[in-house]
């Protein structure tokens, strides 16, 4: 898909594939694959299109209920939805629940609105901790949504930082805290 899309945006846009233009081939990457999958997304149903952008946001790994809750859909919506994004090569065919590639999941997770994507994530976090996800799951979330200084957001993100300085991880411990 890459390979294809991004040597159509080349012949497209008058850029000869060679070493003296890789800086431009490197910028164009991204945007020529988006167009391809976001062209391929907007051929299918609406249940496919809120099940992509559902799994876009929780990352790769999402487990079926937790996409279908998030999408606010049925479970059984959503297998229908997950089966349209294999045959479209958006999703891939084994579980867990991911994209084929990064990149695809880079231009469905962007092509979401700043305030929708926003929502989406403070939906995903509220989900998870209701679960019992682990707090570093539910913080990845909360990271990215607007401060309202919600005690329980600070509770989780103080737990995950916790933890990740048990695990050696201080940068993330970092980033939770300056977020609590």
């Amino acid at each position: 898909l890459l390979l294809e899309e991004l040597l159509k945006t080349l012949a497209a846009d008058r850029v000869p594939p060679d070493a003296a233009h890789i800086d431009a081939i490197t910028e164009l990457g991204p945007r020529a694959v988006s167009g391809a999958v976001l062209l391929r997304l907007a051929r299918l149903s609406a249940n496919a299109v809120q099940v992509a952008r559902s799994i876009a946001v929780l990352g790769g790994g999402a487990e079926l209920p937790v996409v279908a809750e998030l999408a606010g859909l049925e479970p059984s919506a959503v297998a229908g939805a997950t089966s349209e994004l294999v045959h479209a090569e958006i999703v891939r065919p084994e579980p867990p629940l991911g994209f084929v590639h990064p990149l695809v999941q880079a231009a469905i997770y962007h092509d979401l609105a700043p305030g929708e994507r926003e929502m989406h994530h403070e939906r995903a976090a509220r989900l998870l901790a209701a679960r019992g996800a682990p707090n570093e799951e539910v913080a990845a979330h909360l990271l990215v949504i607007p401060a309202r200084g919600e005690e329980w957001v600070v509770d989780v993100l103080r737990a995950a930082a916790d933890a990740a300085v048990a695990k050696g991880d201080l940068d993330s411990a970092i980033s939770f805290l300056r977020r609590a």
